[in-house]
């Protein structure tokens, strides 16, 4: 409806000592794309994607969003293996931009803090006690039992 074509490309990975913005370019050229095509390369290995736009396509999209769509937008979801929800994501920041609507900018990340997954000193001092108790008890164990058989098998 737009009157532009985006092409979205997704590799394995990049070869060798390339960006992405580099490779999308490189791809750009070799399929003979236009100035109303847009050709997003997207590499799974490493949660990136480079763009490479026709003159067409960069009048609408800056670089700056082509950037941040590319490092902040699709790496989200696609970190964690899922691509065809990063491929979504990308489709739907994509949109407006490209119907002349206000960018929705880049996802909002979550980011847990490690710091409340560990025990303060205080809670590993009073459990350790316990963990001492059961080791100890686990070793009188495994020496008294086998003994015990012994005397019940010679019997």
């Amino acid at each position: 409806n737009t009157g532009y074509n985006v092409h979205f490309v997704l590799t394995r990975a990049f070869p060798f000592d390339t960006e992405p913005s580099e490779y999308a370019k490189q791809v750009f050229e070799q399929w003979g794309l236009g100035e109303k095509d847009l050709m997003i390369v997207a590499g799974a290995k490493v949660a990136r994607a480079g763009f490479a736009a026709g003159a067409e396509v960069a009048k609408v999209l800056t670089p700056e969003q082509m950037e941040s769509i590319g490092n902040e937008t699709f790496p989200k979801n696609s970190r964690e293996e899922k691509y065809s929800a990063a491929v979504l994501d990308v489709n739907n920041r994509l949109l407006p931009i490209l119907y002349g609507k206000e960018d929705p900018g880049p996802p909002v990340v979550d980011r847990e803090s490690a710091a409340g997954t560990f025990k303060t000193k205080e809670e590993t001092q009073g459990s350790k006690f316990k963990y001492w108790s059961v080791f100890w008890v686990l070793i009188a164990i495994s020496f008294v039992v086998p003994f015990l058989q012994y005397f019940w098998y010679t019997k």
